[in-house]
């Protein structure tokens, strides 16, 4: 498997694509992408190459493009990925 390397030029550009958006919201999404980079790697202690970190730097950067507040918190889906990046972190394998 290739290694996953957090680029955040190419994570805004992707969502640029993705969301559809103009290039004069560019500086936004990059920005925004920025602060989604530091909040997950706050969050978590997971590496960069994990399958979860773009998906969760995306889901967050697009939640506080639509609601710069968060005033409904969180989405649902980015905090189950941040649960997953938090255990693939820890390196706790048991079950008990």
């Amino acid at each position: 498997m290739a290694e996953t390397i957090v680029d955040p030029n190419k994570i805004a550009s992707d969502l640029m694509t993705e969301l559809n958006l103009d290039e004069s919201e560019l500086p936004t999404i990059t920005r925004l992408v920025n602060t989604a980079i530091s909040i997950i790697n706050r969050s978590s202690d997971a590496p960069e190459d994990d399958t979860l970190t773009i998906p969760a730097i995306k889901t967050l950067t697009q939640a506080t493009y639509y609601d710069r507040s968060l005033e409904n918190g969180m989405p649902k889906g980015l905090l189950m990925m941040l649960a997953h990046l938090q255990a693939s972190s820890s390196g706790d394998s048991s079950d008990s």
